[in-house]
């Protein structure tokens, strides 16, 4: 994300976060705290507010149980570059990879 918050919170946890936006399937992400559906709210534990947030892309979602990897949410990265990811896969981790070290690699094999 190109937002400050998200920036410095990467920065703060070593430069990885994984998340999901404020809201359920098929319904428009919230842009502040004011568009989070109560039950959602009270769902959580804490709600980090960065102020209003720009319109934009949501993320994509990738299942990668299935072979071919299957696009189930186009995002802002487009898919060909999201593919050619996951035929790099063996530059971004290997087997050596334990199951308790992070960030870890998603595809390695026991």
């Amino acid at each position: 994300s190109s937002h400050p918050v998200a920036t410095l919170l990467a920065q703060a946890s070593g430069g990885l976060i994984v998340s999901t936006s404020a809201n359920k399937a098929g319904e428009p992400p919230p842009r502040s705290p004011g568009g989070i559906s109560a039950e959602l709210i009270l769902s959580v534990e804490a709600l980090l507010d960065a102020g209003n947030l720009p319109g934009g892309l949501p993320s994509a979602i990738v299942d990668i149980t299935v072979q071919p990897a299957a696009l189930i949410r186009a995002g802002k990265i487009d898919w060909k570059d999201i593919r050619r990811a996951i035929e790099r896969k063996s530059e971004i981790g290997n087997k050596e990879t334990k199951k308790d070290q992070y960030p870890r690699c998603v595809w390695c094999e026991d």
